[in-house]
């Protein structure tokens, strides 16, 4: 079986773009973890901002591949679904196509684990900033907030807690 040379051309500028945007995608992750720290909303949006701009460049590269992969599977007469970087690379043209195969298939999953890697991190700080703020408002509403009507025994609990700024609400 004689893979298209063209296609696999192709495919690699395809892939080597994807590897691209991925670190693009993982640069603004770390960058988004210094502003989550920072607590600058204004910058935290920005990012998220240019973060979507690249998902989206992410998804018209998705569609191009798959339709590019759909083209070598019809040449080839196998499913695109069984189509692999590495398939290609055991199969597909010796030399400089084989090598730029495997490489941008290292760096798709090096770009790849890299963002997964920030936004596990990401999502742990932002976790704990909310844990913080919602302690903070908790505590706040003690002192502000009127009583509990009834106590855990279902008793009406006509005492005003000591502390409490607030003793009746409207």
């Amino acid at each position: 079986m004689k893979l298209p040379k063209k296609l696999i051309s192709q495919l690699i500028k395809i892939l080597e773009q994807n590897a691209d945007l991925y670190d693009q995608l993982a640069e603004k992750s770390d960058r988004e973890r210094d502003v989550i720290q920072s607590g600058s909303l204004e910058a935290l949006n920005e990012i998220i901002k240019a973060k979507e701009t690249i998902v989206l460049k992410l998804k018209m590269l998705e569609e191009a591949r798959h339709s590019l992969v759909e083209k070598i599977g019809a040449q080839i007469n196998m499913p695109s679904l069984e189509i692999t970087l590495s398939y290609l690379a055991q199969v597909g043209p010796n030399g400089a196509h084989r090598e730029k195969l495997l490489a941008v298939g290292e760096r798709l999953a090096d770009a790849a684990n890299r963002n997964k890697n920030h936004n596990d991190f990401n999502s742990r700080l932002i976790n704990k900033a909310m844990g913080s703020a919602l302690g903070s408002l908790q505590f706040i509403n003690r002192f502000i907030g009127p009583g509990e009507t009834y106590s855990s025994g279902k008793i009406i609990n006509n005492a005003i807690p000591a502390g409490r700024l607030v003793a009746k609400s409207y």
